[in-house]
């Protein structure tokens, strides 16, 4: 079975896997303009984990009618 927790070619930088579990943990929707390491996550859900960046989230949220 796949595990995140012991998987090494997630990320090259050590940085990213707090960013990526610390939303896991607690958020809905990881915010991020770092396309390099969180690009690949932002086309579907990361363990129910949404990853946008800030402009696509906004879109969404206007056209959804949360805000104006």
């Amino acid at each position: 079975m796949f595990s995140p927790w012991t998987c090494r070619w997630f990320f090259s930088a050590g940085k990213d896997k707090p960013i990526l579990f610390g939303a896991l943990a607690w958020a809905d929707v990881l915010l991020t303009l770092d396309r390099g390491d969180f690009g690949g996550f932002m086309d579907g859900p990361f363990y129910g984990l949404l990853v946008f960046k800030p402009g696509v989230f906004l879109d969404r949220e206007r056209a959804a009618g949360r805000l104006r």
